[in-house]
């Protein structure tokens, strides 16, 4: 499985992505998220004031840790708008090998093909924007 996170993953999408992450279920792919790990309450302090209060904490009991403040991190660091691209180019490369069929056998090789020099492409134009 690959979950895709970026700057706007919050919340529960972190929380899926962390779990998943540390339990060897899923490769994470894209850029940090947000960092929202403990839930919190809104409480009216004036008119003009609201505080947030930590209601809870959450840890993971795997790492004993959680994402507060620091976001989850991707085992893949991409930019958000090749996340994707970069996901399914390797799911291609992990059932590369795995079938008989010829006709699926191209369509794959053809797919890696594209994907590849489309990110080649991507990476270089982002690079030169640096």
């Amino acid at each position: 499985m690959y979950i895709l996170i970026g700057p706007e993953t919050f919340s529960a999408g972190e929380a899926f992505a962390y779990a998943m992450k540390h339990l060897g279920r899923a490769t994470v792919i894209g850029e940090s998220s947000k960092g929202g790990a403990n839930p919190i309450r809104q409480i009216k302090l004036s008119h003009d004031f609201i505080a947030f209060v930590a209601i809870a904490s959450t840890v993971s009991p795997i790492t004993q840790k959680n994402w507060e403040g620091k976001g989850v991190t991707p085992d893949i660091n991409t930019q958000g708008e090749f996340a994707k691209s970069q996901a399914y180019l390797m799911a291609l490369q992990q059932l590369a090998g795995q079938s008989s069929n010829p006709f699926l056998i191209k369509e794959r090789a053809e797919a890696i093909s594209e994907l590849t020099s489309q990110l080649a492409v991507l990476g270089a134009k982002a690079d030169s924007k640096n």
